[in-house]
């Protein structure tokens, strides 16, 4: 046997071990986080602290707390709304005591309400739930999900990259590949930033993507609950 031959069938093993370990041991879904402005994945740093993503689904949340943070204690908000529009939100149905019938006329959505800071008490995040860029429409059933919380001093960047893929290209972010990067910043530690590397053709592939995003976005819509035996049971 050549040997150009013999290295591509042992590459090509590689990479198939690689899906099945993938797929036996992974979950439906993990979490990217941010910490100390290093991007993480499972505990582990995410190379070059950026990652290649199609994004299936993006929602609003908003989040008060009354209490200081604590790492070792993970706590739902005292008061939170969440849904697929960044307008019109209501404290959502599992808040024991809502601080307002809605969030635009909540004192604690106004600036200089924090404690600490200037901005509001009640802080508005972006939720992303993706899988990777290079999926193909085969592998996309079966492909990991990946969610962020986008925070609140980068929740621009987002909106700002969605409504500029709708103005140059007219497709939503589903329908693009993007690049989610972690960067310093000066003013806030670090931003979280957007850049497309391209729309998706393949139909088969963008049928695919579709079929996920109901699924997905539901994901995203998990709501805290207040149960004492299940206080750290909110994914997000």
């Amino acid at each position: 046997m050549a040997k150009g031959k013999e290295v591509a069938q042992w590459k090509q093993a590689l990479q198939d071990d690689a899906q099945k370990v993938s797929h036996n041991e992974g979950t439906d879904s993990s979490a990217i986080t941010i910490q100390h402005g290093t991007m993480m994945y499972r505990e582990q740093p995410v190379p070059n602290n950026e990652i290649g993503a199609i994004i299936l689904a993006s929602t609003t949340e908003r989040c008060y707390y009354d209490k200081p943070y604590d790492p070792d204690v993970i706590s739902p908000p005292a008061c939170f709304a969440q849904s697929t529009e960044p307008r019109g939100l209501t404290p959502h149905e599992n808040v024991k005591e809502p601080k307002a019938e809605s969030c635009d006329d909540c004192p604690l959505a106004e600036f200089g309400s924090a404690k600490v800071g200037k901005g509001p008490a009640c802080k508005t995040y972006r939720k992303l739930i993706f899988i990777p860029a290079d999926c193909t429409a085969e592998a996309v059933g079966q492909a990991e999900l990946a969610y962020m919380k986008v925070s609140p001093t980068s929740v621009k960047n987002w909106s700002k990259y969605a409504q500029q893929l709708v103005a140059s290209a007219g497709i939503p972010p589903w329908a693009a590949q993007t690049l989610i990067k972690v960067v310093p910043d000066k003013k806030t530690m670090h931003q979280v930033t957007f850049a497309g590397l391209g729309p998706l053709e393949d139909e088969q592939l963008l049928s695919a993507i579709h079929g996920r995003i109901d699924a997905a976005t539901e994901k995203l819509l998990v709501p805290y609950t207040y149960e004492e035996e299940e206080e750290n049971s909110s994914k997000y």
